[in-house]
């Protein structure tokens, strides 16, 4: 069952009332204690950051599979709905550390297999016009990733591009909730417990 928040509304300089212009976000995340080392491992990069950064988001450990912005929201509702629906819940091994390599690096824990992931990033992006979407989680330019870090501070760059490496103990993660989001502020708008 698709449970659903409210829906943001603004009044335009008129006074009508319209929905307010915001990102949309598809994602799938782990609710449950699997998803533990993944906690942990937010805590062991935190100390290349000012302040935690998944911390900070106050969100559990996830895979974001697209993120909206000037799209019909029920496209978006519709794809999610589509993507997960009657979806049991999806067991990710990690086994390495990897690193997007930018002026600010992004720590993240990659999959071993990222098949289950890929199908439902296809039907999402067959649905929804991929245009619309961040450029970094369109169809051939997305990396299937499990963020780790955001804010890394120059200083601590290089010991961070040096930590990028296999995992000696490969873990598994359930991740059991998929989430339709509005951002910013980060707000679930509907959501699917996976079965």
């Amino acid at each position: 069952m698709v449970r659903r928040g409210p829906r943001k509304t603004c009044r335009d300089d008129l006074g009508t009332e319209r929905a307010a212009s915001v990102d949309h976000a598809i994602t799938i995340t782990a609710r449950n204690d699997s998803g533990l080392p993944i906690r942990g491992l937010w805590d062991a990069f935190a100390r290349f950051e000012p302040a935690s950064s998944m911390q900070a988001l106050n969100y559990a450990p996830h895979f974001t599979f697209a993120i909206y912005r000037d799209v019909n929201p029920e496209a978006v509702s519709q794809a999610f709905v589509d993507a997960f629906s009657g979806r049991p819940p999806i067991s990710i091994v990690f086994d390495r550390i990897a690193v997007f390599d930018a002026a600010s690096p992004v720590v993240w824990a990659a999959p071993r297999d990222a098949s289950a992931l890929a199908g439902i990033h296809a039907v999402i992006h067959g649905m929804v016009d991929p245009a619309h979407c961040h450029r970094h989680y369109r169809p051939r330019a997305w990396v299937p990733h499990c963020t780790l870090a955001t804010r890394i501070l120059p200083a601590r760059r290089a010991e961070v591009l040096a930590l990028a490496a296999p995992l000696a103990e490969p873990f598994e993660v359930v991740f059991d909730v998929a989430d339709h989001l509005t951002l910013p502020p980060l707000t679930v708008v509907e959501q699917l417990h996976l079965r």
